[in-house]
C-alpha cells in the first residue's frame, strides 16, 4: 500500500466514524465525566483504534469479528466518558454504529456507480473520499440535528432504570441484522454493497430502525410528561385542599361570630344576679369549643410541609393516625421540589391506601425525616392488612388492584439517581420504607 492510498483510506474512515462519534457525545454533553480537553484526547485515541481495526477489516473483508470489534471499542469509550446510565450510552452507540454501516455501504454504492467497479475495489483518485462525504453530508447532517435536538431532549427524561436495561436490545437487533446478512451473503463488503438490491435494503432496513428509535424516544418523552402531570395534579390537589382548610376556617369564624352575641347574653344574665362562678365556668367550656387557631407546621421546608398537611388531612378523614418526627430539616434543602413530591407524595399515599385497607386494627402512618447540607434521610412505617408482594429482586410490589408499585420505582429512581439507597420491609404488622439521598454539592 502506498502513502496515497493509506491517505486516502485514512480520511475516509475519518469522514465516516467520526461524525457519529461526536453526535453520539451532544445527547450527554452536560454529563461528560471529564473536560473538552481531556474528552477531545480520548476521541482521538478512539478514532487511532478504529482506524487500526478498519485497515484489518479490509485487508480480510471476510473476518466479521472485527466489525463488531469496532462497536465495542466505541461503547468503551462511550462508557468511560459518559456519566449516563449504561442503557442509554449502549443504546446511543448501537444507533450510531448501524448508521455508520449505512454510509459505509451506501458510499461504497455510489463510488461505484460514478467512477465504477475499479475506483470502488482499488484506492485511487480519492473517489472513496468523494463519496463518503457525499453520503454523510446527505445522512449525517440530518442525524446531528436529529439527535441535538429531539433525541437529546429524550434522552434526558428520567424513566425507570429498569427500561434502559433492555431497551438496547431494539437497536441491537437491527445490527445482528445487518452483520448476518453481511455473513449470509459470503462476499465482502465492498462486493455486497456493489449491487443496487442490497444498498436498498440497507437502506429500508435502517429508515425502518430509525423510525423504531424515534418511537421509543416519543414514547420515553410521553411517560415523563405523564409523570410531570402527575406532579403537577398532587400540587394542585395539596392547594385545594388549603384552600378547603382556608375556607372552614373562615366558616368557623363567621359561626362564631354569629353566636358571641347569645353568649354575651348569657353572661350578662349571670353577673345580674351575681353568679360569678356560674359566669366563669362558662367562659371555660366556651374557650375549650373554640377552633383552634394555630397553625400546624411539620416542617421549616415549605413543600415538605405542604405535604405533610395534606397527607395528615387525609389520614384524619380516613381515621389513621399520622405521626411525624421531623429533626433538624431546614427551610432550603439542595434538591428539586418535583423530587420530594415523588418522594412523599407517593410513599405517603401508598401508606395511606395500605391502611384504608384495613378492616381491623389500628391504623398508623408513622414518618421521620432528617436532613443536613449532605444528606436526606427518611423513615416510614404504615399498618397493613398483612398482603404484600415481593418483588424477583427482593423488594416489594404495592397490593393495589389498580397498579404495580410504579410508586415506589419512582422513589427508587430517585434513589439512584442521587446515589442513595432504599429499603423496603415488613415487620410487627408493619410495612417499612428506608431512603436515603446524597445530596449534590454546590
Amino acid at each position: 500500500m502506498n502513502v496515497s492510498e493509506m491517505i486516502e483510506r485514512t480520511l475516509s474512515m475519518l469522514i465516516t466514524y467520526l461524525p457519529p462519534i461526536i453526535i453520539a457525545l451532544v445527547p450527554f454533553r452536560d454529563t461528560l465525566r471529564f473536560s473538552k480537553a481531556v474528552t477531545a484526547l480520548l476521541v482521538s485515541v478512539l478514532c487511532a483504534c478504529i482506524l487500526f481495526v478498519s485497515f484489518n477489516v479490509y485487508a480480510d473483508l471476510t473476518n466479521y469479528i472485527l466489525l463488531p470489534l469496532s462497536l465495542v471499542i466505541c461503547a468503551a469509550f462511550a462508557v468511560v466518558a459518559i456519566k449516563a446510565h449504561p442503557g442509554k450510552i449502549i443504546f446511543t452507540i448501537i444507533i450510531l454504529s448501524n448508521i455508520t454501516n449505512c454510509v459505509m455501504v451506501v458510499s461504497t454504492w455510489l463510488e461505484r456507480v460514478l467512477f465504477g467497479a475499479e475506483a470502488a475495489i482499488k484506492y485511487m483518485n480519492y473517489t472513496n473520499v468523494i463519496s463518503t462525504l457525499a453520503v454523510s453530508v446527505l445522512i449525517i447532517s440530518p442525524i446531528y440535528i436529529y439527535f441535538n435536538g429531539i433525541y437529546r431532549e429524550g434522552i434526558s427524561k428520567n424513566i425507570k432504570s429498569a427500561a434502559w436495561k433492555f431497551l438496547w436490545i431494539i437497536p441491537a437487533s437491527f445490527y445482528i441484522m445487518w452483520v448476518h446478512h453481511l455473513e449470509d451473503s459470503g462476499v465482502g463488503l465492498t462486493e455486497l454493497a456493489f449491487e443496487t438490491g442490497h444498498a436498498v435494503f440497507f437502506l429500508v432496513l435502517n429508515a425502518g430502525a430509525f423510525f423504531a428509535y424515534h418511537t421509543v424516544i416519543r414514547m420515553i418523552d410521553t411517560q415523563a410528561q405523564n409523570l410531570e402531570l402527575e406532579q403537577i395534579n398532587n400540587q394542585l390537589t395539596i392547594q385545594t385542599l388549603q384552600h378547603e382548610n382556608l375556607t372552614e376556617r373562615i366558616a368557623e369564624a363567621r359561626r362564631a361570630k354569629h353566636d358571641v352575641r347569645h353568649h354575651i347574653t348569657f353572661l350578662d344574665s349571670c353577673l345580674q344576679k351575681g353568679e360569678y362562678e356560674k359566669a366563669a365556668e362558662y367562659l371555660k367550656s366556651y374557650e375549650k369549643s373554640l377552633p383552634d387557631d394555630s397553625a400546624i407546621v411539620f416542617s421549616k421546608h415549605d413543600v415538605i410541609n405542604s405535604l405533610l398537611l395534606y397527607y395528615a388531612q387525609l389520614s384524619k378523614n380516613n381515621g389513621v393516625d399520622f405521626d411525624v418526627i421531623i429533626m433538624d430539616v431546614p427551610k432550603e434543602i439542595n434538591l428539586p421540589d418535583s423530587v420530594f413530591s415523588v418522594v412523599f407524595g407517593n410513599l405517603l399515599e401508598n401508606a395511606l391506601e395500605a391502611c384504608c385497607e384495613q378492616s381491623e386494627g389500628d391504623r398508623v402512618i408513622a414518618l421521620k425525616c432528617k436532613a443536613d447540607k449532605n444528606s436526606f434521610f427518611l423513615h416510614l412505617e404504615n399498618t397493613y392488612n398483612g398482603k404484600t408482594v415481593r418483588r424477583s429482586d427482593g423488594g416489594f410490589l404495592t397490593s393495589k388492584k389498580h397498579g404495580s408499585g410504579l410508586g415506589i420505582d419512582s422513589v427508587r429512581k430517585v434513589a439512584e439517581n442521587y446515589d442513595g439507597i432504599l429499603e423496603t420491609g415488613e415487620a410487627n404488622g408493619r410495612f417499612s420504607v428506608s431512603l436515603f439521598l446524597n445530596l449534590p454539592q454546590e
